[in-house]
């Protein structure tokens, strides 16, 4: 696994297992103008739902043009979903407690990325690609959010 995708994993880990620990010294400072705001995380799954797609495509029959296509798919995809941790930590540091609906969401995206990553560092393994294909793109959705009805 790639350095920079163990680094989302840890982070993401983080989120729920040691959120103090979150290194954002601005977010911090501006804590409370961003609580005042009704700071909410904005999250995408566009990227990766990109990189689903094009893993179910290099999975089909006589797909072969596949490496690359997947290369750039998986490297939006990563950083969209750095994008995400990043929005949800600032969401956890300005409401003070841990979004685990947003945590367990950011681990399945992540489990996409990490097999995705695994079926393109291994073009020959046509299990890693199987494996990798085979999710089901509802995994995807991000958690609903409900707010007051003022």
């Amino acid at each position: 696994m790639s350095a920079p995708l163990l680094d989302l994993g840890l982070r993401i880990e983080r989120l729920t297992v040691d959120p103090d620990a979150i290194s954002a010294p601005m977010t911090r400072l501006v804590r409370p103008l961003m609580a005042a705001l009704g700071f909410a995380p904005k999250v995408e799954i566009t990227r990766v739902r990109d990189l689903l797609m094009a893993l179910k495509a290099a999975a089909g029959p006589g797909n072969k043009a596949v490496p690359d296509r997947l290369g750039k798919c998986l490297e939006l995809a990563m950083g969209e979903l750095e994008a995400n941790v990043t929005s949800v930590e600032r969401a956890t540091i300005v409401g003070r407690r841990p979004l685990v609906a947003h945590a367990a969401w950011l681990r399945r995206l992540y489990e996409v990325v990490v097999r995705a990553e695994r079926a393109v560092s291994q073009p020959s393994d046509a299990i890693a690609l199987e494996t990798a294909s085979a999710l089901d793109a509802v995994r995807l959705l991000p958690p609903l959010a409900v707010r007051g009805l003022d």
